[in-house]
């Protein structure tokens, strides 16, 4: 009863803003200085915590009922993929944990009852941690003259930190650009430093996905407006945009030459045993039921895939493994291009779409789409809520990034700080 009147307090929703926040965006800085690599995962436990205390808030509205019910379906999807395939109740577990875990936080935060001033915290607490994440990219690269994949922001040893790290900052200058009040030369020197943390650790595939969105975003946005007018001043605006990205790489092409080193022959080829994937789950599928359900959850290319391995001795765990995953990586560092060590991350077999097919099938991607469709209705298909959501999905088809809590929880940070948003202009 005391944490659930403290958590209707609104003086508290600042502290577990904090809370929430610090443990998905610092675990990996404070292990690096030392604390034990539990900490990793406690936002897992945080989070699930906060989720099943929403049931004691205020009452919900017939949209976030349909999130829920949405939800428990999903839920139901892994768990019949479980109990068919005979996966291991700790595979059923921690999946669960990983694939619900930003939907489970973006129903917490929208219960609560912001007020203006709590929004207005909670903002400067994202932009202080994402300045924090940039500024230490930038001494990593000055002053300790690290270089590409070293450079990796609060997200030190992680995988993938230098793309996480470079697409928090994206994320940021993108939220300023569309939604901040500053004027037109602050506004261009804060975008200019949060995107330059691209070029510093060497994110070229996160540069690539969001002007890929943005081209997805806009066609989108075009289809859906029905506006001569608007569609004609957009369609000028974004050929001065391009006219004026291509001014800036001939102008500066030492700069970018990193971003040329592929033909378009060499891309297609990468890509072409990228999705190659899909043949090799697709031969391990024996009937039509693994079409629907896969072969269970962390049984072929998904993130709890990839991490059972070094957790396979974790006391009071018994993971169960699939020796599709061997396979695929065998095949992966068997080919110079999908390499890691001497390929792209962009032609990795190891990508979210894959593995979400693989571990539960074509019923679990439909669900997993749907989730994400209702978070855009309940958001009221506002402009950065859809591009955000729309970089989540297409992020799925290079990386593993759905399920990596440092870009994915960011994300739905934003996303429920956009509905507060909304409702109080709506009010």
């Amino acid at each position: 009863m005391f944490l659930e009147n403290n958590i209707k307090n609104t003086n508290y929703y600042n502290y577990i803003f904090l809370i929430i926040i610090s443990s998905f965006l610092l675990p990996r800085s404070l292990v690096y200085l030392g604390l034990p690599s539990l900490i990793n995962h406690f936002h897992y436990i945080l989070i699930f915590f906060l989720f099943v205390f929403s049931f004691f808030l205020e009452k919900k509205n017939i949209i976030e009922n349909k999130l829920l019910t949405l939800l428990f379906f999903f839920s139901l999807t892994i768990f019949i993929s479980t109990l068919y395939n005979g996966t291991s109740f700790s595979n059923y577990t921690i999946y669960s944990f990983i694939i619900l875990q930003p939907f489970c936080l973006y129903i917490f935060l929208i219960k609560l009852n912001f007020s203006e001033k709590n929004l207005k915290n909670c903002k400067f607490i994202l932009f202080f941690f994402s300045t924090i994440n940039s500024v230490i990219c930038y001494i990593q690269y000055f002053l300790y003259g690290l270089r590409h994949d070293s450079v990796q922001g609060l997200l030190v040893n992680l995988g993938a930190g230098h793309h996480v790290a470079g697409s928090l900052s994206t994320i940021t200058a993108l939220y300023i650009f569309m939604l901040s009040k500053f004027n037109f030369l602050t506004k261009s020197v804060l975008i200019i430093f949060f995107t330059s943390v691209n070029f510093l650790s060497d994110s070229k595939q996160v540069v690539l996905s969001f002007l890929i969105v943005f081209l997805l975003f806009s066609f989108l946005k075009f289809i859906f407006m029905k506006n001569f007018i608007y569609i004609i001043k957009s369609t000028l605006k974004y050929l001065f945009f391009l006219l004026l990205i291509y001014f800036i790489v001939v102008s500066f092409p030492y700069i970018f030459k990193g971003y040329f080193v592929k033909s378009f022959e060499e891309i297609l080829i990468g890509l072409e045993l990228k999705f190659n994937v899909y043949n090799y789950i697709n031969f391990y599928f024996t009937n039509f039921f693994n079409y629907l359900f896969g072969l269970g959850p962390g049984s072929s290319t998904s993130r709890l895939a990839i991490m059972i391995p070094d957790y396979f001795d974790l006391p009071l765990f018994k993971f169960s493994f699939n020796e599709l995953t061997n396979l695929v990586w065998i095949v992966q560092l068997e080919n110079p291009i999908t390499n890691p060590h001497t390929g792209s991350s962009l032609f990795s077999l190891f990508f979210f779409w894959g593995g979400l097919y693989g571990d539960i099938g074509l019923i679990g991607c439909i669900f997993y789409l749907y989730l994400w469709l209702i978070l855009s209705k309940i958001n009221h298909f506002d402009d950065i809520s859809s591009f955000l959501i729309i970089l989540v999905l297409f992020n799925g088809v290079i990386f593993n990034w759905p399920e990596e809590p440092a870009f994915v929880l960011f994300v739905v940070i934003i996303l429920s700080i956009r509905y507060h948003q909304l409702k109080l202009i709506k009010n």
